[in-house]
């Protein structure tokens, strides 16, 4: 109990001499503590203010306090800033794992799209050689000739001179259909169709009854109409003493002009497909 008098009674002391001080007085001492003082067991002035804390050493502390304050305010702020941008960086990197997704199922959609446009291709491939077989099958089915029988009247215009004078038996003739072929409502050749034959009679008129000169010929091959060549038989034959606008008799001598339509009529029948 005297110790903690006497603490109590220094630092009441040491507080007044640091108002005295600064007030410009020197402080006298009381009573009691003269008396502290004089008494050897009562600790002196001095030695109580050495262990005490001054003024200046409590700025210090309040100093210190508010730097370490600030201190953890500023460590505070940081810590802030760096999980804002921690949460950022989250985001940013769960937006790049949606759009990585995205683009994947793009690529499996554009994949599988094209896996099915070759399947289909394939298929297609795999079906053309049996659609082609079936066409072909369709193709090869022939379609009913056109039958043109005996006695048919074919118009054919001479495309070069016949002179009975100067032609030979064997002697090659050529025209063409003058009007289109026609049986049943079928065209089996049109009208230009080349038709080709030869000088298969030459009789001088010395040797026919009425002095006449006779001249046969005789057509073997026509153009139809699906541009085939097609064996006939046709004949025209000039009749001794028979002269018409076609022909032209010179005592003996029978002339066809270029461009004069004959009738020869067929002999036996021919198929046209």
């Amino acid at each position: 109990m005297t110790t903690q008098t006497s603490v109590s009674a220094a630092g009441l002391l040491g507080l007044s001499v640091l108002m005295l001080a600064a007030c410009g007085r020197t402080p006298t001492p009381p009573a009691y503590v003269q008396q502290a003082t004089q008494d050897p067991e009562v600790p002196s002035v001095a030695t109580l203010d050495a262990d005490q804390p001054t003024g200046m050493a409590l700025g210090a502390i309040s100093t210190e306090t508010t730097a370490t304050r600030n201190a953890a305010d500023e460590l505070g702020r940081r810590e802030a800033e760096l999980a804002a941008r921690e949460q950022e960086l989250r985001e940013q990197q769960a937006e790049l794992r949606r759009e990585r997704e995205r683009l994947a199922a793009e690529s499996r959609e554009r994949s599988s799209a094209v896996a099915a446009a070759q399947q289909s291709h394939d298929a297609d491939q795999a079906a053309m050689p049996a659609r082609t077989a079936s066409t072909s099958i369709i193709q090869k089915v022939p379609s009913p000739p056109v039958v043109v029988p005996p006695g048919t009247p074919l118009e054919i215009e001479l495309t070069a001179n016949v002179n009975s004078r100067v032609a030979r038996v064997g002697d090659r003739v050529e025209g063409r259909l003058a009007t289109d072929l026609v049986v049943d409502d079928r065209r089996a050749a049109v009208a230009g169709a080349t038709v080709t034959g030869s000088v298969t009679e030459l009789v001088p008129g010395s040797d026919t009854v009425d002095g006449a000169t006779m001249l046969g010929l005789t057509f073997d091959s026509l153009q139809a109409a699906n541009g085939a060549i097609v064996p006939i038989t046709a004949r025209y034959r000039q009749q001794p003493g028979i002269a018409t606008g076609a022909t032209q008799q010179n005592g003996g001598e029978v002339k066809l002009r270029a461009g004069t339509v004959i009738k020869a009529p067929t002999e036996t029948s021919f198929s046209i497909y």
